[in-house]
């Protein structure tokens, strides 16, 4: 029971930290205000998560290292050294929270900076949650009919597509690079819609991540490859 119930805590707080991120990336719906909680909420998310899952990180010096474990491994400790970074930039950009962090970047530094790490983190998160998905995909897909994998891939297709073009319109290419000029979600957009815009963008991540973790594992047979397989 106690194990069941940590299970679904870790799902819904993982649940919380991909919403209160999406959010967190359609500022211009939520407004400075909102958006600042929002963030403290996302960081005490991820001291919950990291919480949950603290017998994952006593087993990291364990082992032996494979491109599976590379894969899985990697994204998180990127993530970590991005939120830590996230933490010196916002004190210039504070404006409702009462409490100030210590930055050693002024103002217009900062906005560039904070918004170019809060992208890569948005992407890392959403390589991460593909690396999650990965085996859930796999151990679908072995056991799925060719009829509904072919309605897989196309709906990815589909999915990959529009998530590109709303990656480069909502403006990540140019924070990725650190330079300010973020285009966001319409202000007179639904916030639902919104959400599902920055979701959306993050789509080809997410299956980058799930491919990833597939063709990492050393177990996989040739003759398993989803791209052999549809022939």
């Amino acid at each position: 029971m106690r194990r069941e119930l940590r299970r679904g805590l870790k799902v819904l707080v993982d649940v919380a930290m991909i919403l209160d991120l999406a959010l967190l990336v359609a500022r211009s719906l939520t407004g400075s205000a909102l958006h600042e909680w929002l963030g403290i909420g996302f960081f005490a998310l991820a001291v919950a998560h990291n919480l949950l899952n603290r017998t994952w990180w006593k087993t990291l010096g364990r082992g032996r290292w494979t491109p599976l474990r590379a894969v899985v491994i990697v994204p998180i400790v990127l993530l970590v050294v991005v939120c830590v970074a996230l933490l010196l930039t916002v004190g210039p950009l504070t404006t409702a929270l009462p409490l100030r962090l210590p930055s050693p970047l002024g103002l217009w530094q900062s906005r560039s900076v904070h918004a170019g790490l809060a992208c890569w983190m948005y992407v890392l998160a959403q390589l991460h949650v593909g690396t999650h998905c990965g085996r859930g995909v796999w151990a679908w897909w072995r056991r799925a009919r060719p009829l509904a994998r072919t309605i897989a891939l196309v709906g990815c297709a589909v999915l990959l597509a529009l998530g590109s073009y709303d990656f480069v319109v909502m403006g990540f290419p140019v924070h990725l690079a650190f330079a300010y000029g973020f285009a966001g979600v319409a202000v007179d957009a639904p916030v639902a819609y919104g959400v599902l815009e920055v979701l959306l963008a993050g789509f080809p991540f997410v299956a980058l991540g799930a491919l990833a973790r597939v063709l990492s594992w050393g177990s996989v047979r040739q003759r398993d490859s989803p791209f052999v397989s549809l022939r």
